[in-house]
């Protein structure tokens, strides 16, 4: 009797591991985003009218001139963003930029610009937000119309670090071959290290790189690439 009652809690057991390795194994990682945007048709998309960034398909990319000829590119994270079509009159759009993310391929020279240009070390801390303001009229009824528009300029404005900069950005926005909606630069924004607050800082990192100048003027892009639903 007492074998038999061993053999059934061996089972009981056994089936209980299993049970708990499974639902392991399922369950969805508390890493992942809780809303994941989805992909629509361009009518359904545009009928819902609200837009999530998709992070790891979107960047936003910087251009400096260093010593007077020579270019230096590199990227930004992006760690959310919406974009609200529900209204012609007010569609509007927002992204986070996350300032520790910087990366130019050249990890020395990423930690020096985080640490003594943009005044941030805790990876994923710090944020700028770029407003992409109030879409005009004339292009969301074109949007709705053809599913594209290939010429507009948004009064953006970006917030970094307490300073307030007017950026225009000459965009297209179209759906891609995905059904996901874009928001991707026609053309360089440009921006200022001064106007960012940054210029007075350009002397140390200078110094430390052993470089002879950095150029004021900044340019900017972006590829925004946006599914269905809300942000969160």
């Amino acid at each position: 009797m007492k074998n038999h009652d061993d053999q059934k809690s061996i089972v009981l057991c056994l089936i209980l591991l299993f049970s708990f390795a499974f639902f392991a194994c399922n369950r969805p990682s508390v890493y992942e985003i809780p809303k994941s945007a989805t992909n629509l048709a361009p009518d359904q998309a545009l009928a819902s009218g609200q837009f999530r960034l998709i992070v790891d398909a979107s960047m936003i990319q910087i251009r400096v001139v260093k010593d007077d000829h020579i270019p230096v590119r590199g990227t930004f994270n992006l760690s959310e963003g919406q974009l609200v079509l529900k209204s012609i009159e007010n569609a509007i759009g927002s992204v986070l930029l996350d300032i520790t993310s910087w990366d130019s391929g050249l990890s020395e020279r990423d930690a020096i610009i985080t640490k003594l240009l943009l005044q941030s070390e805790q990876p994923g801390f710090e944020k700028a937000s770029l407003d992409l303001g109030v879409l005009p009229k004339q292009a969301v009824e074109a949007l709705i119309k053809t599913k594209r528009v290939d010429d507009v300029t948004l009064d953006a404005v970006l917030l970094f670090k307490g300073n307030r900069v007017s950026l225009p950005l000459k965009v297209k926005m179209f759906f891609d071959e995905r059904d996901r909606f874009v928001v991707q630069s026609v053309s360089p924004s440009m921006v200022t290290l001064s106007a960012l607050g940054l210029k007075d800082l350009l002397p140390e990192y200078i110094t430390q790189r052993g470089i002879k100048s950095i150029s004021d003027e900044v340019q900017f892009t972006m590829d925004l690439r946006f599914g269905v639903g809300s942000g969160g």
